[in-house]
């Protein structure tokens, strides 16, 4: 990342969670390079759930995952 400030266009405004989420996975595809796709995509899931749901409980994170129970 070497030195760039990680910011949204508007520089008073915090990044959107997309785009969080988009700089989470490729920080963590490089960090750690041998780390499955599935379960990379399972940490981004969960991690997007978390900024949707601002709560950080089983059942929050569940409830706050797309797609059907």
């Amino acid at each position: 990342m070497g030195g760039r400030r990680w910011l949204s266009p508007n520089k008073n405004s915090v990044p959107s969670p997309m785009q969080t989420v988009q700089f989470l996975h490729a920080a963590f595809a490089k960090a750690l390079p041998t780390i499955h796709a599935r379960r990379l995509e399972a940490l981004m899931a969960a991690v997007a759930a978390l900024l949707q749901g601002r709560c950080l409980t089983l059942t929050a994170l569940g409830r706050s995952l797309p797609g059907s129970a």
